[in-house]
């Protein structure tokens, strides 16, 4: 029999965490998931949050330098922040769609007494200003991901524009890169057991029962990252990218399976980068658009907070004008964009669209609970994101290469 590949011994660990977490609702099993399975999904999420910065930053400096010119530099990296604004503003105009259409939250009351919840405040204007980072070396030791990833740009610009002189220095990000590519490939290897870990601890704790009264809601979101991934994703890389959906989707179902599993859109980047180069994708473009979207291209956060919005409005009984509408579009795009590709990043900046809305900042503690379920569905839709952009950048470029009869078809 031949060995079972990643995705398949994934999945067999998601299903197994699933029934154990179900298996483990009474006192004493949740507490020993905890004890036991807890720390193994904890150093798993180490081990990968020990490798993004690195990771991200010498891929970024070796992509943006194997773009080979100025120019070229300029043009990519414009198609791509197009690409990904305009998806995250659809994002956030089919979020609150659905929501209204789907009228969720109506009839739904949940008691508010006693809720605190502190956010920073913060607007859109301090959210761009805080992407060039003042302390370029306190932003990568802090993990500030944006600011690292602005870095990044500027040093493999400048590489570019020194030329022969800075090719030692390209030299040693793309060894960096290569150590880094290898260290991950064998965190990966425990990538079945840490998600077992995660998803029993997961289950465990929330139950079935406890995300009923929240049921509606959840479906509602998974619906519109459904028909985000079909509309948007399906017909952009049919169109734009000249491929087809079927085969762009395959190819990247290994990515999408682990990072509905993981919730960390940086962990998958070793997953992208592979199903983008089977798919005919170079490697300066991959190198530099995929590190650049796991942390900028949040479509899944803009579909569900503005799913959210509609949720909170309704529970609150505040009536959401076109006006605060338009408003909402802007933030959570904004909010979307300075997300971390971490699990739970959403969340970080969620009061400030709630605020922007002019709703309740304490609507954020009414769906915290959920936001472990939610999450999983927003990091396969943001990574597909990404890589449905590098296929529509590359055959923009005209360079998407090794495109089969299938992938045409």
């Amino acid at each position: 029999m031949k060995k079972l590949n990643l995705s398949a011994q994934m999945l067999i660990g998601l299903t197994l965490g699933v029934i154990a977490g179900l298996c483990m609702q009474g006192p004493a099993a949740n507490q020993w998931a905890n004890a036991i399975l807890g720390p193994v999904g904890t150093l798993f999420m180490n081990l990968i949050k020990m490798i993004v910065v690195p990771l991200v930053f010498s891929t970024i400096v070796v992509g943006t330098c194997g773009l080979g010119d100025a120019k070229k530099f300029g043009r990519i990296g414009f198609k791509t922040i197009a690409y990904f604004l305009c998806t995250t503003a659809f994002a956030s105009i089919l979020g609150l769609t659905v929501g209204k259409v789907m009228q969720v939250g109506k009839g739904f009351t949940i008691a508010t007494e006693g809720l605190e919840f502190t956010t920073p405040s913060a607007n859109v204007v301090d959210t761009f200003l805080a992407f060039i980072p003042s302390n370029a070396l306190q932003s990568i030791v802090n993990a500030e991901m944006v600011p690292t990833i602005v870095f990044a740009i500027f040093i493999g610009a400048g590489i570019i524009l020194t030329g022969e002189k800075a090719q030692t220095v390209f030299r040693f990000f793309d060894g960096c890169a290569e150590i880094m590519y290898r260290i991950t490939s064998g965190i990966m290897k425990l990538a079945p057991i840490g998600i077992f870990a995660m998803m029993t601890t997961t289950v465990a704790n929330y139950g079935a029962e406890a995300l009923l009264p929240m049921l509606k809601l959840v479906l509602v979101i998974y619906l519109a990252f459904a028909i985000h991934l079909a509309l948007v994703y399906g017909s952009t890389v049919r169109f734009l990218g000249k491929i087809s959906p079927l085969h762009f989707f395959r190819m990247a179902s290994q990515s999408m399976m682990f990072a509905f599993t993981s919730q960390t859109s940086s962990a998958c980047l070793p997953f992208s980068m592979e199903a983008t180069r089977k798919l005919g994708v170079p490697s300066p473009i991959r190198s530099f658009i995929l590190p650049l979207g796991a942390t900028v291209n949040m479509d899944g956060t803009a579909v569900y907070q503005s799913v959210c919005i509609i949720f909170i409005s309704a529970i609150y009984g505040i009536e959401l004008t076109p006006a605060k509408l338009l408003i909402v579009v802007l933030a959570a795009t904004a909010a979307s964009i300075g997300t971390a590709g971490v699990p739970n990043g959403g969340m970080a900046t969620f009061g400030m669209v709630l605020m922007a809305a002019g709703l309740p900042v304490e609507g954020v503690a009414l769906i915290s609970g959920l936001i472990g379920i939610i999450g999983m569905g927003s990091t396969l839709l943001n990574i597909t994101g990404d890589m449905a952009c590098a296929v529509v950048v590359a055959a923009s470029e005209k360079v998407l290469d090794d495109r089969t009869e299938e992938a045409t078809a």
